[in-house]
């Protein structure tokens, strides 16, 4: 293999690991923003049944509650913003999705490359 095929096949490695790189950094950024928005709905909903329990431990001594409308109210708010929370953890499941995809197939062009790099290589080695 000549000297300039061997520096093209050098530089499009150098190209494949930058972007092996950039998709790592993006499948850790996707994977992190699925965690944020798992644990902003896991907390919403904690804190409705937290909020149910104590409604109860109340109403069982007997606390009146004035308004019941208000209290309807604050419940549809909430699982509201439950629902939505849903929503941005099944977008951030799926961009998660693709961006492993991706990450996978820039794996895969990696290895590639290094394989036909170390090929090019040692037939380089024995001319």
């Amino acid at each position: 293999m000549s000297q300039q095929a061997l520096s093209i096949t050098k530089e499009v490695l150098d190209l494949a690991k930058k972007e092996f790189d950039l998709a790592t950094k993006n499948l850790d950024m996707a994977a992190e923003a699925f965690n944020i928005a798992q644990n902003k709905r896991d907390l919403l909903r904690q804190y409705r049944q937290s909020y149910i329990e104590r409604l109860a431990n109340n109403l069982g001594a007997n606390v009146q509650l004035d308004s019941n409308k208000d209290l309807i109210v604050y419940f549809k708010k909430l699982d509201q913003a439950i629902m939505e929370q849903h929503e941005a953890v099944e977008s951030t499941r799926q961009q998660l999705s693709i961006q492993h995809q991706l990450w996978q197939e820039s794996q895969r062009k990696k290895l590639s490359l290094e394989a036909l790099a170390k090929a090019a290589s040692r037939s380089k080695s024995h001319i």
